[in-house]
């Protein structure tokens, strides 16, 4: 996932920026072309510590892109007229949501610095992987910081796991059941209620890991790309050697092919759109009756119908009250307990979020750096206007847009 999560922010940073910002993503995509180079080393997939370094590649690289997409005026991913089709009066008030519940990487400097963050990131990721390959660092100091994962990009893949016992279990159970046929898994929900926490959970399972031979991960999105879904699969099956921007998607999807046959397999399809996508990927997952299982996320039923029409889905609910409470506290005190002046506002808080996940995080993201009360008051009543003004609940679809705005398949790592 290293290799295109650096191709997809190499194509955003080929993008015009404000002229503030021109200097610093110039320098970025120096970087990112240097460790594109690095990535496709025939000795790099042989090579342990570079293996480590990837996961610090993927986490700056997702980095950047979420500064961009949500810091940078204009850079979004959901266009006015995508909004606009949701109902008329989203636009307006999506825009007063984003500000509301923005991120500290917003307008101007603090973009810039973020940026700048991600640039040193590169920086010391690049000189480990040049005394790497100079031989100046053997792979016994593997536990050293230089490969170890920055502070500044910390990031579990396995997320905190609230209200999803019952799913993460029964979804397990097919994973790893009997059955030798390829089964589809779709799990099916509106946008920022869990769906990709839960894949993520499962994926990373260690017994999960065990029982498959080869695991791949692949964001689709609403505006995804052919070949940019099949070199983030191939990326995670490849052998040494490949240099895969130089293939073409004919090449890709042999290959992929090629790597899956004979092997039990498990792929992951996040945020799948339309029944278009499963048709242009579906021939290239071969079936050998030993076991494979690809697990599709989508907001759309008939999506889930058409790719596994002979399995059951696996509906996703909203959190109940004591859930989402629970979801919020840890959102915004981690392990700690939550002040007894804070506790009866708190749980109002976490209720008008409706169960809703995304909402729940993101507003607690807001509350952690606040720790008076009238401060939590205030967001309260910041919170109730902006779901009396959205007739029918509609607050949820505009957070699930947000969510949009900045690559839900990351969000999505940090809650639930």
């Amino acid at each position: 996932m290293a290799y295109a999560a650096l191709l997809s922010l190499s194509q955003t940073l080929e993008q015009h920026f404000p002229r503030h910002l021109q200097k610093i993503t110039s320098d970025l995509q120096d970087k990112v072309s240097c460790l594109l180079g690095f990535l496709e080393d025939p000795s790099a997939k042989n090579s342990l510590p570079i293996k480590h370094l990837e996961g610090r590649i993927r986490d700056a690289s997702f980095e950047a892109q979420d500064i961009i997409d949500f810091g940078v005026p204009g850079q979004t991913v959901v266009s006015k007229s995508v909004i606009c089709g949701a109902g008329s009066c989203f636009w307006e008030t999506i825009v007063s949501l984003q500000y509301m519940f923005r991120p500290i990487y917003l307008f101007g400097r603090p973009v810039a610095d973020g940026l700048q963050n991600v640039k040193d990131e590169f920086d010391e990721i690049l000189e480990a992987l040049s005394k790497i390959k100079d031989g100046k660092e053997e792979a016994s100091q593997q536990g050293n910081s230089s490969i170890a994962s920055s502070s500044r990009f910390v990031a579990s893949n396995r997320s905190e796991v609230v209200g999803l016992d019952q799913d993460l279990m029964g979804i397990k159970d097919r994973l790893t059941g009997s059955s030798s046929k390829l089964d589809i898994i779709s799990i099916v929900g509106m946008g920022g209620i869990g769906k990709t926490t839960l894949a993520r959970n499962l994926y990373d399972d260690s017994l999960i890991e065990y029982y498959f031979q080869i695991r791949a991960w692949v964001v689709v999105s609403q505006d995804y790309h052919v070949q940019e879904m099949f070199t983030s699969l191939v990326d995670s099956t490849r052998s040494a050697g490949d240099k895969l921007h130089e293939k073409s998607i004919e090449e890709l999807a042999e290959r992929m092919y090629k790597n899956l046959k004979g092997r039990r397999y498990l792929i992951v399809m996040d945020d799948v759109w339309d029944t278009k996508t499963w048709d242009d990927i579906r021939r290239f997952f071969p079936d050998d009756d030993n076991g494979n299982r690809i697990i599709l996320t989508t907001r759309q039923s008939e999506v889930a119908i058409y790719a596994g029409s002979n399995s059951p889905i696996h509906n996703m609910s909203l959190l109940n009250p004591n859930a989402s409470w629970e979801l919020l506290r840890k959102t915004v005190f981690g392990q700690d307990d939550c002040p007894l002046g804070l506790e009866k506002i708190g749980w109002k808080i976490a209720q008008n979020c409706k169960g809703l996940p995304l909402a729940i995080v993101v507003i607690g993201g807001l509350l952690s750096k606040e720790s008076k009360q009238e401060d939590w008051e205030q967001i309260t009543k910041d919170v109730n206007s902006a779901v009396a003004r959205n007739v029918g609940n509609q607050f949820m679809e505009i957070l699930s847009l947000r969510e949009l705005c900045v690559k839900k398949a990351r969000d999505e790592n940090f809650f639930i």
